[in-house]
């Protein structure tokens, strides 16, 4: 009888005799703002932390452990009460992380790409998704193991880009139906470098950025301009989510290019000018140093 009771103790989840002791976890669900262009990404920042006195087991949210995002549920409504778009989980996300008291581990998405794999619905539309003018509501679900957390309805309008904006935005456009219909990447690179060297300072910057890279890295296979280009989209654009979900690209390029003496000291170049400006991009650059040797 006691080896029984001692076999039921072993089998219950963590996360669970946490909740028997009162702890809880602590579920947000950001927008970066609440007014965007046609075409620029929704970026969304879910975050859940250990409020509690003891270790929870939990869903891990993270960048490069992308599964999580299988375990999102996403309505999308206009003003009216439509449903623009709608998706439900796939999966419950299968890594697991012990948060200890006052953790949190968290991640971005782009609300355009639900996933975050924007790749594959360009490589299936030839297109970037994107919403027309309007306000509209998200509400978002998160699915971890045995507990489920819905935020509230957030709201969020999109505008008409104008005159600049409009132009970067269309290099970016032509740019994907380049690669991705014409087959034709060299013109795709020109497009993309022209927007941002004319328009530095538009909303899609950071987003041809990572088009940019993107054609270097998975199109081309030149991991030299990849890793030029990705570390100036974490310079010169630190609050951008693009630069926080790059981050691992700096040692992926090194890694390809034979380089990985390389990857620790680019990695505290970035981590110390962004303690300051961005202490995410400081803090997980940190957290991957030494990680690659």
């Amino acid at each position: 009888m006691k080896l029984l009771l001692y076999l039921m103790i072993l089998t219950i989840p963590l996360g669970v005799l946490a909740q028997q002791k009162s702890n809880r976890l602590d579920f947000s669900v950001k927008l970066n703002k609440v007014k965007y262009l046609v075409g620029e990404p929704i970026w969304v920042k879910v975050v859940l932390k250990n409020s509690g006195q003891v270790p929870i087991k939990t869903l891990l949210i993270d960048s490069p452990t992308v599964i999580w995002k299988r375990a999102l549920t996403i309505s999308l409504k206009d003003l009216n009460g439509n449903e623009i778009d709608s998706c439900i989980p796939i999966g419950d996300g299968s890594n697991s992380v012990i948060l200890e008291p006052q953790d949190s581990t968290y991640d971005y998405f782009d609300l355009l790409d639900w996933y975050g794999e924007s790749l594959n619905w360009i490589l299936s539309k030839g297109i970037r998704r994107f919403l027309k003018p309007g306000g509209y509501l998200v509400r978002i679900n998160l699915h971890s193991f045995e507990e489920e957390f819905t935020s509230n309805e957030l709201r969020f309008d999109i505008q008409i880009p104008k005159s600049d904006m409009q132009k970067s935005y269309d290099l970016y456009k032509n740019a994907l139906k380049s690669w991705f219909i014409k087959k034709d990447q060299a013109n795709a690179i020109t497009m993309v470098k022209k927007a941002i060297k004319l328009y530095p300072k538009a909303v899609y910057t950071d987003l041809n950025y990572n088009l940019l890279y993107t054609l270097y890295f998975v199109g081309n296979h030149d991991y030299d301009s990849a890793f030029v280009t990705v570390k100036e989209l974490i310079l010169n654009y630190p609050q951008s989510p693009f630069s926080l979900k790059r981050l691992e690209s700096i040692p992926t390029c090194l890694i390809n290019l034979k380089q990985t003496e390389r990857i620790d000291s680019e990695l505290k170049i970035i981590a110390k000018l962004n303690k300051s400006i961005n202490p995410e991009i400081s803090e997980r650059a940190t957290s991957l140093i030494g990680k690659y040797k």
